[in-house]
């Protein structure tokens, strides 16, 4: 009836705001997404776009379930972001990115767990190491590093013999790959076990003269970059004392100038 008309972009507004209020967001984000296409130019653009990402935003589920919808509402986000860059949304709808961000950390965090858990180390350490890959940034990044090693680890003392000097290399290297990023971690005590137990293995094999250079450098590295952490964590203590005595010396001084004034 009112198709063509002044009043069109209007009710199609309210429709789909009504089916938004009543918490229906999968057909709020498809009526406000049609809305974009046809009335591009209403003074309601704005307010469509930002509640065609939320439609998104509410309708993400939590980590244990596909998460294509909480990847559309990212990308909706940004694209209102982008489109009107001076809104009093910014900070909120960031903040929404942080937490929809976390719950693909938390999807691909679980995923590559499953093959460690049931003790299919092979298929863990690839799907582990693609979950780092993917996600470099992701808070459960010290964790599933040390599940890369330590799958590497059980797979390499559960293989056959013809397998297992390779294998016993590979859990060097991830073991110096962890503990070179996370010297002070929780696991680290663990991660130095299996690496002894490599190198024990190893230094009881006959390697070729190329793999035992290699095993050397790796070696050195290692330890140089263990040093370089231990002077890092070293000068940071200090750092952190010394502020610590500048802050006690500042409340003595304003306490005897306070002294003084009486």
């Amino acid at each position: 009836r009112f198709g063509g008309t002044e009043r069109e972009d209007s009710l199609a507004y309210y429709l789909a705001t009504s089916y938004y209020k009543q918490g229906d967001f999968m057909t709020s984000a498809y009526m406000f997404d049609n809305f974009r296409k046809r009335f591009p130019r209403s003074v309601f653009a704005e307010d469509v776009t930002y509640m065609h990402a939320l439609s998104y935003y509410y309708s993400s589920p939590d980590p244990e379930y596909d998460q294509t919808t909480t990847l559309q509402a990212m990308v909706a986000i940004h694209e209102y972001l982008e489109r009107y860059p001076t809104s009093k949304e910014r900070s909120n709808l960031n903040e929404k990115l942080d937490e929809l961000q976390q719950k693909l950390y938390d999807k691909s965090y679980m995923n590559a767990k499953v093959y460690y858990k049931i003790g299919e180390y092979k298929a863990a350490v690839t799907a582990i190491s693609n979950a780092v890959d993917k996600y470099p940034k992701s808070n459960h990044r010290e964790e599933l590093l040390y599940l890369v090693a330590r799958s590497q680890y059980n797979l390499a003392r559960n293989s056959i013999d013809s397998k297992k000097t390779d294998r016993y290399l590979d859990v060097m290297d991830r073991c110096y790959s962890f503990l070179g990023e996370y010297p002070e971690s929780k696991y680290a005590k663990e991660s130095h076990k299996m690496l002894a137990e490599a190198k024990e293995f190893i230094a009881e094999q006959k390697l070729d003269t190329s793999t035992a250079i290699v095993v050397q450098e790796n070696e050195n590295h290692f330890q140089q970059q263990a040093a370089k952490a231990e002077q890092a964590l070293k000068e940071a203590q200090a750092e952190a004392q010394k502020a610590k005595e500048a802050k006690k010396q500042a409340r003595k001084e304003k306490k005897n100038s306070k002294n003084e004034n009486k």
